[in-house]
């Protein structure tokens, strides 16, 4: 879009010489004046009349110092307000022909969407990993379905930093998932492997730091519960950890709890059962102390559960954690505090595989 047609689209937005331009080409909208903050224009209505911030830009033509309700739906075009829309862009692309005529060329459908997920390859249960080093042992013994001589793998993204690998596993249809580090990542890929396959539930396999006084190296850190480490909304109400409008914790199901009882007859490693915590920093020696006292029934902390088990939650997925802790977080005196990273992996490994055939 030419940057003329974008001021004259604005119905009441004053005129921008061309010769005030940084430089030609650029779209006023996208400068700053006064070192005001910039809004998105994609904020609803409902939640605009909510915020109480004393200055705005108009982020369309870059000139208010302070925005109202009325100049922010004059620019976004509700029809509802200053009577007929006489600056209306009619549109037929919806499937009925009917759309709302909206100013700066936005349409706004009314009527059932054509969009709906593909069918989806029903599995006993998804596998995610942050690391290579911590899915390998998982996908060195995947097994091919049918006449597959290779079990199926995808990577996902333009720069393909996840693998979908689909195959058996101990008489189980499983999707193992390679997430890469991190929050961000580790929800990208739960979302899409949901989306790739139907699953009961979802399993974090791997490597954790132990942040349980009396937890040890090699230990099982089952996961039931996840919060967000730095998460902190409490000038709002909110617990600490906890994401508005978000539950404050996630939790397994019991069914998924009961299991751990089990598991630990099947496995020479301790299995201990609690909460995580994740975020995108790391528990030290150093940090350990208040980590230990906001969260004071975390066993693990790493930095993938919480994002996944939300993404469980929401897509009303069952899931749980069964990480093997490669190093503490503040270890005592008397206590090993390191474990080689393919060990642990592999400690992990044997936990998940026993866990799957209690499915």
């Amino acid at each position: 879009m030419r940057a003329a047609s974008v001021v004259t689209s604005c119905p009441g937005a004053l005129p921008v010489p061309a010769s005030s331009w940084p430089r030609p080409g650029l779209v006023p909208a996208l400068t700053r004046r006064r070192g005001s903050s910039t809004m998105s224009h994609v904020i609803p209505l409902r939640v605009f009349q909510t915020l109480k911030l004393g200055r705005w830009n108009c982020n369309v033509c870059g000139l208010c110092p302070k925005m109202t309700v009325l100049n922010y739906v004059r620019l976004l075009g509700d029809p509802g307000v200053d009577g007929p829309d006489k600056h209306a862009t009619a549109s037929s692309m919806h499937p009925t022909g009917e759309a709302s005529k909206t100013r700066v060329g936005l349409v706004a459908y009314h009527g059932p969407m054509n969009l709906s997920f593909p069918q989806r390859t029903r599995v006993d249960a998804i596998i995610q990993a942050a690391m290579d080093m911590e899915a390998a042992p998982l996908l060195h013994a995947l097994t091919p379905i049918g006449d597959d001589e290779t079990p199926q793998a995808v990577l996902a993204g333009t720069m393909k930093t996840q693998r979908f690998a689909l195959g058996h596993l101990e008489g189980r249809t499983v999707l193992v998932v390679t997430s890469g580090i991190g929050l961000a990542n580790a929800a990208s890929a739960t979302a899409r492997a949901l989306t790739l396959v139907d699953a009961p539930i979802v399993i974090a396999a791997g490597t954790t730091g132990g942040l349980a006084a009396d937890i040890n190296v090699g230990d099982i850190a089952a996961g039931t519960s996840a919060i967000y480490g730095q998460a902190d909304a409490t000038a709002f109400g909110y617990a600490m950890g906890q994401v508005p409008q978000m539950p404050v914790d996630y939790t397994s199901s019991e069914a998924a709890v009961a299991r751990l009882a089990q598991l630990s007859a099947l496995i020479a490693h301790t299995v201990r059962a609690g909460g995580i915590v994740s975020s995108d920093s790391f528990c030290t020696e150093a940090n350990v102390g208040p980590m230990r006292e906001r969260f004071p029934d975390a066993i693990g902390a790493d930095m993938e559960t919480c994002a996944m088990a939300q993404v469980c939650w929401s897509s009303g997925v069952d899931w749980i954690s069964l990480r093997a802790v490669s190093d503490l977080c503040g270890p005592t005196a008397d206590q090993a505090f390191h474990m080689d990273g393919p060990l642990a992996a592999a400690h992990s490994a044997q936990a998940v595989r026993a866990y799957l055939t209690l499915l």
